[in-house]
């Protein structure tokens, strides 16, 4: 019985230790949000994050994609993130940083089910037989590139103003 009473003493003073963590990396008034709460699948949708005390960095991830945080209204930080068309539940990771102090704000949502138009397509035998050598060659070399563009397109300065 002693050793449960350690354990469960160690393990609150480790998520006291994290807490504290969290608050000296992103602050103790720091939140997560998006908009709409319950975003559509397969749609774009926006992060908030108010609370970001100054001389924090903050950086974020949605679904394998990297948030670009703007400022907005109120001292709010805001970024679009996509919705997979494939999950019911999405997980968006914001990242804070002042001096050597980091640390994670991970919030989960459900996303709403999307209601798409499925329609039954017949094409050419010719079509969906698989590649030959040379067309399948070509297919990973464009999408290798088209790979490239996505991942570069993240280090392109916003083009657009409010």
């Amino acid at each position: 019985m002693c050793s449960l009473v350690r354990s469960v003493a160690v393990v609150a003073f480790l998520s006291a230790a994290e807490s504290l963590a969290a608050q000296s990396a992103c602050g103790s008034t720091m939140n997560v949000a998006s908009y709409p709460a319950h975003p559509r699948r397969g749609t774009l949708f926006v992060v908030h994050v108010t609370g970001a005390s100054a001389g924090i960095e903050v950086s974020g991830q949605v679904a394998g994609e990297a948030l670009h945080f703007s400022p907005g209204a109120n001292d709010t930080l805001a970024a679009f993130a996509p919705a997979p068309i494939d999950s019911a539940f999405l997980e968006i990771v914001v990242a804070c940083a002042r001096d050597t102090d980091r640390d994670t704000l991970r919030v989960r949502l459900t996303l709403a089910a999307g209601s798409y138009a499925i329609e039954r397509l017949r094409v050419a035998p010719r079509f969906s037989s698989p590649p030959d050598s040379v067309l399948a060659a070509r297919m990973q070399r464009e999408a290798a590139r088209a790979a490239d563009v996505s991942r570069i397109a993240h280090t392109t300065s916003r083009l657009w103003s409010q």
